[in-house]
């Protein structure tokens, strides 16, 4: 049962790292990209690479749904109402939260995005991206307390 675990938090952490490492990159990317590019051809780069992103990152978050399922259900006792009733399950509960928030910030990301010739659109997708980064890393913080006690 300790073997199947650490697999899932193998799977767990990978798919993890895959999502904040490629967020990371495409804000590299995206800078010096910004500094070098004329405007239509920074948007087209932004444009493909954020679309061979999105399809890494439906995995990715799959793997982590699944891969976090797992290992939450022997930890709650495998009952959904210790969800309310101990530190970790309101943890998990937070976590879980803020995922969804990310993948419907994601949406909306990848929506704005499309608008290339709209300059609001940018604008929405710019401010999304900073809160994707921000509510990312919020998620890493709460796993790491999920992993005390």
């Amino acid at each position: 049962m300790e073997r199947l675990d650490e697999t899932w938090r193998l799977i767990h952490l990978v798919a993890a790292a895959f999502w904040l490492g490629g967020m990371i990159f495409l804000a590299v990317v995206a800078v010096i990209a910004a500094r070098t590019l004329d405007r239509p051809t920074f948007r087209r780069l932004m444009s493909r690479t954020g679309r061979a992103f999105l399809l890494g990152s439906v995995i990715a978050w799959a793997l982590i749904a699944v891969s976090g399922a797992a290992m939450a259900w022997p930890r709650l006792g495998y009952s959904l109402s210790a969800l309310p009733r101990t530190d970790f399950g309101r943890l998990l509960e937070t976590k879980t939260s803020l995922a969804v928030l990310v993948v419907a910030l994601t949406a909306v990301h990848t929506l704005a995005g499309r608008r290339t010739d709209s300059r609001r659109a940018i604008a929405v997708s710019r401010v999304v991206s900073l809160l994707l980064f921000v509510v990312t890393l919020g998620i890493f913080w709460l796993a790491v307390r999920m992993t005390e006690g």
